[in-house]
């Protein structure tokens, strides 16, 4: 239920913004409105999805790669036993989800930038809205148990960052959020 609710809460605020700005500026059209509550909202679905559902299709067990490491180094016949896929997602192991890797988040702000300034679109600037929000508000979940943070976004490194970087770093993504946020009512339209 908690989700649902976040789902609703940040598409109707974005909306009521987009609302807001629009009929100010006496650019007020329906479509565009709906385009983008649409995009905000399988924005915000798509991370989630990629949480549940979707990781299972880019990311593969460590068992199958080191058993495909293992074939490939020796040049023997592969084992009798199969290695299957499906108990992946049941798993206890840790998942790394690209879309919380510190190259995503790296690579969310150009792409960005480039959508809200060239596209045009409001389905496209609405789910990247809701993409950088969500990772936001999982940011900010997340900041107080480092070992979690670590887990869950900053994979990638070998260093451990203390808790005055991560204050930093989640501050730093807010503030970029905040100028997206911005841009997309004030320049992107």
């Amino acid at each position: 239920m908690k989700i649902k609710l976040q789902i609703l809460l940040i598409t109707l605020f974005y909306s009521g913004l987009f609302f807001l700005v629009s009929y100010l500026g006496n650019d007020f059209d329906y479509l565009d409105s709906v385009f983008f509550a649409v995009g905000i909202f399988f924005g915000i679905v798509l991370m989630r999805l990629d949480e549940v559902l979707l990781f299972k299709y880019y990311l593969e067990p460590k068992d199958y790669l080191e058993a495909k490491a293992k074939k490939t180094r020796s040049r023997l016949e592969p084992s009798s036993k199969p290695i299957f896929f499906g108990e992946f997602g049941q798993s206890s192991k840790k998942i790394n989800l690209i879309t919380r890797s510190l190259l995503f988040i790296f690579s969310l702000f150009p792409l960005g930038l480039f959508i809200i300034t060239s596209t045009g679109s409001e389905l496209g600037i609405g789910m990247f809205l809701g993409i950088i929000t969500t990772l936001l508000l999982e940011l900010i979940k997340y900041r107080k148990n480092e070992d979690s943070f670590h887990a869950r976004f900053l994979f990638q490194l070998k260093r451990k960052l203390s808790t005055k970087e991560i204050n930093f770093f989640v501050a730093s993504f807010g503030i970029l959020t905040l100028i997206f946020a911005l841009l997309t009512f004030f320049l992107g339209r």
